[in-house]
């Protein structure tokens, strides 16, 4: 296996999926660099970091260099310990997953990580699918600040929390849907405010019982929270504008709830099921 891996031509599939691995990085460094699958449902796997030693980078360096499945909307995974890109990836309805190869801290945005996406590079990741960053077996804590990620759907998955990196402002905007995934609190660090957010939808599937704390100070319009902490972890929720739209808060802790400027209201008003479950 190569230790590192450099790629300056197009290498394509029009009958099946694409894997790159390499040790200690992966590199498309020029326009031509394009990984395509043209054909049916086949995906792109990329696995910079195969030995798992925190010394392999994936990086595409030229704008014109990409991922691409949007032809038969194939996943597209990549593993490394860091990413850099400056090229594109795109999925059509494709899942894609962009996950660290060890145990590292994880930032996104503006905020400091070891495995860093910034804003600007997960704008030039694109899919009507589902983006999800981390790896639910990896006790790496997550930081998030000043992602603004249109209607993207976005899921953040980890063995550790999940926090905003400062209280200063919205760590993450997207009309779409946000879900985490933790085994550690959520909004615990960052200031009072917890994890500020500005989403349509924001669904939370655990915390190993650990606590919940998000404000959405937004003003794009209500935003619809499904929060199971899977425990006794207490659930505070604070909308500044708008209204909170509830699907389900189960929990054996506490929940409060405080619409600044709204209301609190049933996402499906006549459905018979609890909104918020405490036993």
């Amino acid at each position: 296996m190569s230790r590192t891996l450099t790629i300056s031509a197009p290498v394509t599939s029009d009958t099946g999926g694409i894997t790159l691995t390499a040790f200690s990085g992966i590199t498309l460094n020029n326009a031509n660099s394009d990984i395509l699958v043209s054909g049916n449902s086949g995906a792109i796997v990329v696995d910079a970091n195969s030995n798992d030693n925190t010394t392999g980078t994936f990086t595409s360096s030229d704008s014109g260099a990409s991922l691409n499945t949007s032809a038969g909307n194939g996943t597209i995974t990549v593993t490394a310990d860091d990413i850099v890109l400056t090229g594109t990836i795109a999925a059509g309805s494709g899942a894609v997953l962009l996950a660290p190869s060890t145990v590292i801290t994880i930032g996104l945005g503006d905020a400091a990580g070891n495995f860093s996406i910034t804003d600007t590079e997960l704008d030039r990741v694109t899919t009507t699918g589902i983006i999800t960053i981390g790896n639910v077996a990896f006790a790496s804590a997550v930081l998030l600040d000043a992602l603004t990620l249109d209607a993207k759907n976005i899921t953040i998955v980890t063995n550790s929390t999940i926090n905003d990196d400062d209280d200063s402002g919205v760590s993450l905007v997207t009309s779409g849907i946000l879900v985490l995934t933790s085994d550690g609190a959520i909004g615990a660090l960052g200031g009072g405010a917890g994890l500020n957010l500005d989403v349509g939808t924001l669904t939370v599937t655990a915390t190993d019982g650990e606590n919940v704390t998000v404000t959405d100070s937004g003003t794009g319009g209500d935003t619809t929270y499904s929060i199971v902490t899977g425990g006794a972890g207490a659930v505070t929720v604070t909308q500044v504008t708008n209204d909170i739209l509830l699907t389900t808060i189960t929990t054996t802790g506490t929940v409060a709830l405080v619409a600044t400027a709204g209301q609190i209201n049933d996402a499906t008003a006549d459905d018979a099921t609890a909104d918020i479950t405490t036993t």
